[in-house]
């Protein structure tokens, strides 16, 4: 098909290119798309064009990534603030649920990994494993299981450094399913012992 033709209108607009006529409404009927030129004139199109429209979507795919990345870096109240500064008017839960759909990179097991408990309500923790290089949360779970760190340990192989807090459960973990990567003491934990040191020290 020639996209060309079929954009300006071969009939209507005899030598134009699509970039050179300047279109008052895009909308669309069932599923053509109808370009409302500046006199009331109009060209049928009745397939998606490459890299300027999506079936079934609403926004181009340009416009499309720019809504996602912006919800990766602001989320989605600030997301939806800067959006309206670029003429883009989303409230935040369409900035969030845009930003649900993008697919996560894939898990690679990092060099240096970093794992500590949350809580999550009441008595009840989880954990998070953190790539340290990258400072990117790689998984969580519910509850601080050793035998379920050393199960993603196993299938995810090459950890050579961990840094954990005192817990006996990462500890285990680490030695089940990564017995030879070095462990270390995380930044909080340490300067956290440091400073109980110091002060149950006497001078």
């Amino acid at each position: 098909m020639d996209y060309g033709n079929a954009f300006a209108g071969e009939e209507l607009f005899p030598g134009v290119q699509p970039w050179d006529v300047v279109y008052d409404a895009l909308w669309v009927s069932h599923s053509e798309f109808w370009l409302a030129a500046g006199d009331g004139l109009g060209a049928d199109v009745v397939t998606a064009i490459p890299g300027l429209t999506t079936r079934y979507q609403r926004r181009t795919p340009q416009l499309q990534r720019m809504v996602e990345d912006v919800g990766v870096v602001l989320a989605g109240r600030g997301g939806a603030r800067m959006l309206r500064i670029l003429n883009i008017r989303l409230s935040r839960c369409t900035v969030l649920s845009q930003l649900m759909r993008v697919p996560l990179p894939p898990l690679v097991a990092p060099r240096v990994l970093g794992m500590d408990d949350f809580a999550l309500y009441g008595d009840n923790y989880g954990t998070l494993l953190v790539d340290a290089a990258t400072r990117l949360p790689l998984t969580l779970w519910e509850g601080r299981d050793a035998d379920q760190l050393s199960r993603w340990l196993c299938e995810h192989p090459g950890v050579e450094v961990a840094c954990r807090d005192g817990s006996l459960t990462y500890r285990q973990g680490m030695a089940g399913g990564a017995p030879d990567a070095v462990q270390v003491s995380d930044r909080f934990h340490l300067w956290q012992g440091l400073s109980s040191t110091a002060r149950t020290t006497p001078p």
